[in-house]
């Protein structure tokens, strides 16, 4: 079974389905004391990309592109900023693509590798990723592409997991290039790669860690939560600018 099977088969799941309460996000979320759930943790996790990408700009002026929609739920918080002109969202299962179409069609849907983007140059002001560069086979490649389509002084923000071991998400999950990478190893490639960083945040505590202690408030999935928990050495946030 392929990366794309595993995904839908996990993504569709009836246990998945029921814990993000058929919201259609699958992310670990932001988690702040008010917190109530997982669906409003997700929201704040979009809203925090989001607000950073897009609220400081002039109304209807920006071609967004959103890298690994999920099932598409990002797109109705994206699309409530009045700085976005039009969005793409992009995928590689087919399957949830559809899905997202249908539910949620407030995006072009494109089939794609975030590795491989079928756009041209300078084709977008923005583009967000939530929670899913540790997927891609390389993340060089995929920030090399991500800069080819981007605008001058256009704002690349997305989350990043650092895995130590991928025994508790699965092996399929991600590639083993991807894991034992350790923060200061991630920061140097971060501030040599061909980009202008703005911000890289340490946000661990506020989201991997708030979904491990809302799965640990259930008996049945309290020592799962401690082997996720263990899993991860640093969640981070990363925000660059496209360098003229």
């Amino acid at each position: 079974m392929n990366f794309v099977d595993h995904y839908d088969n996990a993504i569709f799941s009836d246990h998945i389905q029921q814990l993000y309460e058929y919201s259609d996000f699958y992310n670990v979320g932001y988690w702040r004391e008010s917190t109530p759930d997982l669906p409003d943790a997700c929201r704040n996790l979009v809203r925090y990309h989001a607000t950073i990408a897009l609220a400081q700009a002039t109304p209807h002026s920006l071609d967004v592109l959103e890298v690994a929609c999920g099932l598409g739920a990002e797109l109705g918080i994206i699309r409530e900023y009045e700085t976005v002109r039009s969005c793409v969202a992009i995928n590689i299962s087919h399957k949830q693509l559809r899905y997202a179409a249908t539910h949620h069609p407030l995006a072009i849907y494109c089939g794609m590798d975030a590795c491989y983007l079928g756009f041209a140059s300078e084709s977008f002001d923005r583009i967000l990723s939530i929670e899913a560069a540790f997927h891609f086979p390389s993340r060089k490649d995929f920030l090399e592409e991500a800069r080819r389509v981007m605008k001058p002084d256009g704002i690349l923000v997305y989350t990043d997991i650092l895995f130590s071991t991928t025994e508790w998400v699965g092996n399929w999950m991600i590639p083993s290039g991807n894991v034992g990478v350790k923060l200061d190893t991630y920061a140097k490639h971060c501030k040599e790669a061909d980009w202008e960083l703005l911000q890289l945040t340490d946000m661990t505590e506020y989201t991997w860690g708030g979904f491990c202690r809302y799965l640990s408030r259930h008996e049945s999935t309290r020592d799962f939560a401690e082997r996720l928990r263990a899993s991860v050495t640093a969640y981070l946030l990363v925000v660059f600018r496209k360098k003229r």
